[in-house]
């Protein structure tokens, strides 16, 4: 034991030796350097405490990243809300109506008008999962494939009972319970479900739903949408979509590029193009479209006019042009941009 002792004794000697002889080797050679060279070392000791740590080259990577995605998602949201997009009123978490009233002219002067609605209407003590919905502006404001029958028919609607299943920051789902009325009342079922991210610069929202009733049989749909930002005031958007039931023509299929332009603080204008097909019994382009919506605030964040042009290029006139022109006033009741504009009352 005492032979151990005395080992360790003697190796720490030895260790604190060597560093003492180190340190004088070291200082003798900093001294011996000519002052150029020492001042040369020295700056070059500087240079390096300047550069960071990877930590928290790391932390400013996710800085940079943080602000892009929000000023991403924050563009994207308020383009959304001014136009109405669906996914904001699925999202909302309040009552809400929105109505909208649409005159449409068509190329051989035939006019026609409408009035549809979307409905969100949480019951009592359910905290807003389950709730009553109305919905005749399916798909209307999301694809540009519109043909001049589409505006001058009366638009499909679908009213039910929704209930919520999920919904977070990334994604929601739910299970519809209702009926389409398409003339007549036809029973449907639906689950639906989306999921959105971002992705490097852009901004992707994927919706899946599968669903049954009495015309369609079983099918599915599938949506994807990817948005970026270009700054504050553009936002690109490309959007594809896949329809499949057991009486469609094997897959009927829609794709779509467009762009909004924010001018101000009440107009936005919108241009995009599109294409849609089937691919059963062959691979076949239904019609090609463009449109342009010009949309102005008219009364705080519940009153909106909108001025579309279009022309189509259907299949069934041989792909001729077909021009269009929809005028349209919509209306929000309740709904979270409602209750979260604090100027709803001051602002004139």
């Amino acid at each position: 034991m005492q032979f151990l002792l005395r080992c360790c004794v003697c190796a720490v000697l030895v260790l604190s030796g060597v560093t003492l002889v180190s340190a004088q080797v070291e200082r003798a050679s900093d001294a011996s350097d000519p002052p150029a060279e020492s001042e040369k070392r020295r700056r070059w000791f500087r240079l390096w405490d300047l550069v960071r740590e990877p930590r928290d080259l790391s932390a400013r990577l996710d800085r940079v990243h943080r602000t892009l995605s929000t000023r991403l998602v924050k563009t994207t949201d308020a383009v959304d809300r001014f136009f109405g997009d669906e996914r904001l009123d699925d999202d909302a978490e309040v009552a809400q109506i929105r109505v909208r009233f649409d005159g449409v002219v068509a190329e051989r002067g035939e006019t026609a008008s409408r009035v549809r609605v979307r409905t969100r209407l949480p019951f009592p003590r359910t905290k807003g999962r389950f709730q009553l919905a109305v919905d005749s502006l399916i798909e209307d404001t999301q694809i540009l494939n519109r043909s001049e029958s589409d505006d001058t028919e009366e638009a499909e609607s679908f009213a039910g009972v929704r209930t919520v299943l999920f919904a977070g920051r990334k994604g929601l789902a739910f299970l519809d319970l209702g009926g389409r009325i398409r003339g007549s009342i036809e029973p449907e079922v639906a689950i639906k479900a989306e999921r959105r991210g971002e992705l490097g610069a852009w901004r992707w929202r994927a919706f899946q739903s599968g669903f049954w009733n009495q015309d369609d049989e079983f099918g599915e749909l599938t949506r994807l949408d990817l948005d970026r930002a270009v700054g504050d005031s553009l936002l690109v958007r490309a959007r594809t979509r896949g329809l499949w039931s057991e009486t469609s023509q094997g897959v009927e299929h829609s794709s779509s590029l467009g762009a909004v332009y924010i001018v101000g603080s009440k107009t936005a204008v919108s241009i995009g193009g599109a294409m849609s097909g089937h691919t059963g019994p062959g691979w076949t382009i239904d019609g090609w479209s463009a449109e342009v919506r010009v949309r102005r605030q008219l009364h705080r964040r519940w009153v909106f006019l909108e001025i579309a042009p279009g022309a189509s290029f259907p299949r069934e006139r041989d792909y001729n042009f077909t021009p269009r022109l929809t005028a349209s006033l919509e209306i929000l009741f309740g709904g979270d941009v409602y209750r979260l504009d604090d100027d709803n009352v001051s602002d004139p």
